[in-house]
Parts: structure tokens; C-alpha cells; sequence
């Protein structure tokens, strides 16, 4: 089988490792457990842990949930969260958004440039007031720590892996103008 493409190996019959398996929705079915775990059940097997992720978190965040047990085994997938029963879609939902909390801002209070003798460049220091509280961010480098997401929204992703959503069209005129400074985005549309 070494050497043999796709092809050869469907016509010979030979078992190809396509990826993860793609769960039906249908038959997948989640509850919690005592403690709060999840539980997974589908056909005639049962998981009493499973985690849930988000396969493309940033790209396709509504689609694609991928499911492991406990002991990071891969489990499968499913394509349509939406597809599954109300009361294992709730549990998902919750599950979901538990792991992946991203902030929203909301304000932009200051903005500083913060200068190191072993860096080319200056980093920035973000105080944010955001829907979950004040944040402060630390930039060391704009391109690596700001990735647009269409629709006029950005990310911020700090040194420290902290994430949040900032949409400056959102902001106030002051809030704007720090964006516009700092992320040097005078010629595209706030």
C-alpha cells in the first residue's frame, strides 16, 4: 500500500485514514453527569467525559464541533451543531462557550508605547474596558498580535495569549482615533 494514491487504494479496497469520524447529529446525544461532566452517548458507545472544541474557532465558529473523551482520544465531529437535539445542543453551547470566552471591546481608555533596549520596536500597552471588565493588553508587535476577521472586526491577541474582539467602528470618537494611531488604519474605514 506504500506508494498507492487515492485512487488505487478505493479500487483495491484498502482502508484509507480519511481523518476524524463525521458523527451523525442525530445520534450523538449529550447530558451531564454528576459533577457536571459531560457525557457523550452515540449508537452502543457511552463517554462518561467528553470535551467539546470548536474545530475553527475564529474562521467558522458556529460549525464543526469536534468531540474527545476524557483521555484525549478523538471521538469524531459534527459538521451542524444546530443538527443536534435541543438538550444536547444546550450542553454543547454551554461547554463551548466556557472554553472559548473572548472578551469584547468596548472602550478604548489609553494606549502607550512601552520601550525595551532588546527590541527594534516599541510594544503597546492597551487599557481596555471591555463587556467582561477592564483589560490590559500587551502588544510587542502590531503584526504579529492583530489579525483582521472581516467585517471590520480585529482580534487582539496579547503576549500573554489573551485574546478579545475589538470592532472600532463600535467605539467612540476617541476610542477610534487611539485604533487609528496605534494600528495604523487612518485609510480604511472605522
Amino acid at each position: 500500500m506504500v506508494g498507492m494514491g487515492p485512487e488505487a487504494a478505493v479500487a483495491s479496497g484498502a482502508a484509507m485514514d480519511l481523518g476524524p469520524p463525521i458523527l451523525d447529529p442525530a445520534e450523538v446525544s449529550l447530558h451531564r453527569g454528576p459533577g457536571g461532566a459531560v457525557r457523550l452517548s452515540l449508537g452502543d458507545r457511552s463517554y462518561l467525559w467528553v470535551n467539546c472544541y470548536r474545530a475553527f474557532p475564529l474562521s467558522a465558529p458556529e460549525q464543526w464541533v469536534v468531540f474527545f473523551s476524557g483521555e484525549g482520544r478523538l471521538i469524531g465531529m459534527v459538521e451542524e451543531p444546530d443538527g443536534l437535539a435541543v438538550d444536547s445542543r444546550t450542553v454543547c453551547q454551554e461547554e463551548l462557550e466556557l472554553r472559548y470566552v473572548v472578551p469584547r471591546v468596548d472602550e478604548v481608555v489609553a494606549v502607550r508605547e512601552e520601550y525595551r533596549e532588546d527590541a527594534w520596536n516599541p510594544a503597546q500597552v492597551w487599557d481596555v474596558g471591555t463587556d467582561r471588565g477592564p483589560l490590559r493588553l500587551h502588544l510587542p508587535n502590531v503584526a504579529d498580535h492583530v489579525r483582521p476577521l472581516g467585517d471590520g472586526c480585529l482580534l487582539l491577541t496579547d503576549r500573554d495569549e489573551r485574546r478579545c474582539l475589538l470592532r472600532p467602528s463600535a467605539l467612540d470618537g476617541r476610542g477610534r482615533a487611539l485604533v487609528a494611531r496605534y494600528l495604523w488604519l487612518d485609510d480604511a474605514p472605522l
